[in-house]
């Protein structure tokens, strides 16, 4: 018997729902998660742990030049991640940790996925939260427990002009805090900010 249009929409938002659960299991919900995967777990993470702070910061396009941004301020935030341990790596095998913070050319807009060309190559978040998992056990390891990351909080305008940053250099700039801090060290950074990436480009295009 043929299936009506109510049903096939059931039978489709099933097995969508079941592609999904499968997705994470397969992918995400593993003690270490592949490198390709790790960071966008590790920028849902930081979302969660900022989900108490008002206004509201939320996650922007995948395509984005940032990775959060908070309502009504504009202020943005860049999530770079590493972990110690990787699926690709023997468990004996310890990676040595960098963030990317390299300048770039431009940035898209959000909505209409623009690319803006700057007059100089910039960075274009007010903040950059690093993450690190640093446990190299791997009968101790697990990236998806938030108590295992630690996250430093750094100001852009504060970072090297340079277009990576290891884990010592950063430890100069920022105390590590834990998952349950991270809202209050981001709240304060931001409150700190002598001005945001988006007034200084509305001033500009003015």
């Amino acid at each position: 018997m043929p299936q009506s249009p109510i049903e096939r929409i059931v039978v489709s938002r099933v097995a969508h729902q079941l592609v999904v659960q499968r997705l994470v299991e397969r992918v995400y919900d593993r003690r270490i998660i592949s490198n390709v995967e790790r960071g966008a777990y590790v920028e849902c993470l930081i979302e969660l742990a900022l989900s108490e702070l008002r206004p509201p910061w939320s996650l922007t396009d995948t395509w984005a030049s940032w990775d959060l941004e908070q309502s009504e301020s504009g202020a943005r935030i860049e999530i770079k991640q590493s972990a110690a341990l990787q699926t690709w790596a023997a468990p004996s095998a310890k990676s040595s940790p960098t963030f990317d913070i390299a300048a770039r050319s431009g940035y898209y807009t959000e909505g209409d996925n623009e690319w803006i060309e700057t007059e100089a190559p910039q960075r274009h978040a007010d903040l950059y939260v690093m993450a690190r998992h640093d446990e190299d056990d791997p009968r101790v390891a697990d990236q998806r427990l938030p108590d295992q990351w630690a996250f430093y909080v750094v100001p852009e305008h504060r970072l090297p002009g340079q277009k990576s940053i290891s884990l010592n250099p950063l430890r100069r700039l920022a105390e590590p805090c834990g998952f349950d801090e991270l809202a209050e060290a981001v709240a304060r950074a931001v409150a700190g900010l002598p001005s945001l990436k988006a007034d200084q480009r509305s001033r500009s295009v003015s």
